[in-house]
């Protein structure tokens, strides 16, 4: 009497049908037995074989049920196979019993009806019928071997109630295998979905353990209850459950009023909960965290997750830049838009408060001889020292800057009435007549300061500063030092007109003329290219640079005119170049009337065509200003243009706040650094390594102007810029020297960089 089912379920079921096989064994035993106590006790006169098969069947089952191993239950076909063997054999068994006590007359047929029964109960469908029908033919069989087969074997009552028995016993057999089924099917889904959650909750900890970013979640007192192993190896805090660390404490004091509105913010549900803070380490420096807060769901404790991205780095780079881009790179004084953006805001205080506000601008006289004559290095030394020696002389609350070149401005905002503000003009005359030693030599400069002040001269920062500069001019004209600003000082500026008059004519008499300084590569060491600079040379002054007379031609739009020559004599000049054999580009600089003209492109690309250059030898340079001054149809000439294939350079890079958003927004393949950077390589390479970065970025080159030494060559080469110009090259040469000079660097390795002051005669200026 054994089951089956047990073998095909899990749990439970498993074990109660392995107990009822090892009940079935016993029980088959012990009726095995009850054959020859019943033939002995009731005095049956039958032959010896009932008490032979039943003692020997009960011996060895009693065997098997005391040696039988209980791992081979769990073991389906094995276990099977073995089940299904004692149960034909029982039925085997109790058949002979039947067939030695008289076949159908035999009571013995009852051990039959009990076999019947319990195969019923643990076997499954397929295995009952094959076992139903073995006991029928079994019993059939006995019958036939006792000498007389019931007229109708399959009608006998005995047969019939073991198809009966078999049928009441299978249904709740059936039951219980069905709720085992599902206790299998339930068990085995639960056991893949506890899989599925723990191989998700281990994914999700192998992220949050290996994430960069410390994750960290805050209980409803705002204590950390749970942190990241990148917390603890950013930030150097260990969490311990019996001390949870306070948020305020790690926290800047400054910046804990903002983290708790980003937690209430998020405590409401906020999709958005953010804050810039910053966090102390475990060593005391502090560190600053983009902050993003998230309510904690499913919880009502009022928990939020906070993901920390550090961006110290990128704010210190932020700092640094932004203060390039206000301030001098060489004296890290104010630039010229902070100084006007300072003076604005000081004006706007003095005129609530109606205390005075002045300016002081500043010239130094002799500062060209000192570059000339013991080169730029020793005039940006110069330069430095004049500024320390500002900041050391007027006041703390004063704002000084350098407006460019040797010109200097202040604005003194407290008390600073005309006569205070003439006082302190003249403090710093007195301390810049003090001697420098520069190059090793005692050097005296004399310098030219024009004072205004807003209580006479306006409160418009343009006319302050104008008057101002006006006022300097007057001061070196007299050579007192020292002017404050009189009205008649614009009688002055009226003589301006005459020489933009002569401008005029300059440009039909062909009193203009072209140098050129060469661009070079300092990835081969080659000449790429040459800017175009204009000259002026005046039949009663002399030859005159282009700061003297091009602010009056930009003022009047003359400037139009001068491109209009400038270009298609730059164009020219490639044209006999390129006839050499020589793979050059010409750089010109256009202004915002250029830009601002619509008939602009048109005579750019005759000029071109009438020349024969390839319009992607032609780079045209404009600065920040001239971008802006008419922007949309700026950016129109400069984008057809660019589709033709001239180039597009943004001149003096570094001089505005405004000039990295310029460099996404406006049509570009070049971008020219300010000569403010080459002078700041030592100090401040950052700076210039980040602008560079950037610009590659954005796929434009990068040109350095200015560049004075072959260390700078070097430096800026190490940093990825891409093209040089400077002095350690030349300086600007006419048209035939440029030649001469190009014929020179040809077939010269590119190691071999000699300043100007190194070359032959023949190429010295």
């Amino acid at each position: 009497m054994s089951a089956s089912s047990g073998i095909t379920l899990r749990g439970a079921p498993h074990v109660l049908y392995q107990h009822y096989v090892y009940v079935a064994l016993a029980a088959t035993a012990s009726m095995m037995l009850a054959v020859p106590l019943t033939v002995g006790l009731a005095h049956l006169r039958v032959s010896w074989m009932p008490i032979v098969i039943g003692l020997g069947a009960a011996g060895a089952w009693a065997t098997v049920a005391a040696c039988l191993p209980w791992r081979v239950l769990g073991q389906r076909r094995s276990g099977q196979a073995l089940l299904y063997l004692w149960s034909l054999i029982d039925i085997g068994v109790v058949g002979a019993v039947v067939a030695s006590t008289g076949g159908q007359h035999s009571w013995f047929w009852v051990l039959l009806l009990l076999t019947t029964i319990f195969f019923a109960v643990g076997y499954p469908l397929g295995g009952q019928a094959l076992l139903l029908a073995a006991s029928v033919a079994s019993y059939v069989i006995a019958c036939d071997v006792a000498g007389g087969i019931p007229p109708a074997p399959m009608l006998d009552w005995r047969v019939i109630m073991l198809v009966a028995s078999c049928a009441l016993a299978s249904f709740p057999a059936w039951e219980l295998r069905r709720e085992a089924a599902q206790h299998k099917q339930a068990r085995q889904e639960a056991d893949r979905l506890t899989n599925a959650i723990q191989a998700q909750e281990e994914w999700w900890r192998a992220l949050v353990d290996r994430t960069s970013d410390p994750i960290v979640v805050f209980d409803q007192d705002r204590r950390v209850e749970f942190a990241s192993p990148a917390f603890e190896e950013l930030l150097g805090y260990r969490l311990e459950p019996s001390t949870p660390i306070d948020a305020s404490v790690i926290v800047h004091p400054d910046d804990v009023a903002q983290l708790r509105e980003a937690s209430r913010l998020a405590a409401e549900g906020a999709t958005t909960a953010k804050a810039t803070t910053r966090i102390a380490r475990s060593d005391g420096d502090w560190r600053v965290f983009e902050v993003s807060l998230t309510l904690l769901e499913d919880t009502d404790r009022g928990s939020l997750v906070a993901n920390l991205h550090d961006v110290t780095e990128r704010e210190e780079a932020a700092v640094t830049l932004t203060h390039q881009a206000t301030h001098d790179p060489l004296t890290d004084l104010a630039n010229r838009l902070a100084f006007y953006e300072r003076l604005q805001a000081c004006l706007a205080i003095a005129e609530r408060t109606g205390t005075p506000v002045s300016v002081l601008v500043l010239d130094l006289q002799g500062f060209k001889e000192v570059n000339d004559t013991l080169g730029h290095a020793v005039g940006d030394e110069l330069l430095v020292e004049i500024a320390r020696r500002l900041l050391d002389t007027l006041r703390a609350a004063d704002v000084i800057a350098r407006l460019g070149g040797d010109e200097f401005a202040a604005v003194l905002s407290t008390g600073a009435d005309p006569e205070g503000a003439a006082n302190a003009a003249r403090r710093v005359l007195a301390a810049i007549s003090e001697p420098m030693v520069l190059g090793g030599r005692p050097h005296w400069l004399r310098a030219s300061i024009g004072v205004t002040c807003s209580t006479l001269h306006g409160v418009d920062p343009d006319q302050l500063v104008q008057r101002a500069d006006r006022a300097m001019y007057e001061a070196k004209r007299t050579g007192i030092g020292v002017a404050v600003f009189e009205e008649e000082m614009d009688a002055v500026a009226a003589n301006l007109p005459g020489l933009l008059g002569h401008l005029r004519h300059a440009i039909v008499a062909n009193e203009l003329f072209l140098c050129f300084q060469p661009k070079v590569s300092l990835a081969t060491g080659a000449i790429v290219g040459a800017e175009a600079l204009v000259r002026w040379n005046h039949p009663r002054l002399g030859v005159l640079a282009p700061a003297t007379f091009l602010p009056l031609a930009e003022a009047s739009g003359i400037v139009r005119d001068i491109t209009a020559w400038v270009l298609p004599a730059a164009l020219d000049e490639l044209g006999r170049w390129r006839g050499r054999g020589w793979g050059l580009s010409v750089a010109v600089n256009l202004s915002a009337h250029d830009l601002a003209d619509e008939g602009f492109v048109p005579r750019v690309l005759s000029w071109l065509e009438r020349a024969g250059i390839p319009a992607t030898s032609l780079v045209l340079e404009l600065t920040e200003a001239s971008a802006i001054a008419d922007r949309d149809q700026g950016t129109r000439s400069l984008s057809e243009l660019r589709n033709h294939g001239v180039r597009v350079s943004l001149d003096d890079f570094g001089s505005g706040y405004s000039s990295l958003a310029y460099l996404s927004e406006l049509p570009l393949d070049e971008v020219k650094l300010d000569r403010g950077f080459t002078s700041s390589l030592g100090t401040d390479s950052f700076v210039l390594r980040s602008v560079v970065n950037i610009g590659h970025h954005l796929g434009l080159s990068v040109v350095a102007e200015g560049v004075e030494t072959p260390e700078a060559v070097r430096l800026l080469g190490k940093l990825g810029v891409d093209v040089a110009q400077g002095y350690v090259y030349s300086e600007p040469v006419p048209g035939e020297r440029f030649a001469a000079l190009v014929e020179h660097w040809v077939g010269k390795p590119p190691a071999q960089v000699r300043p100007a002051s190194e070359a032959p005669d023949a190429l010295a200026t």
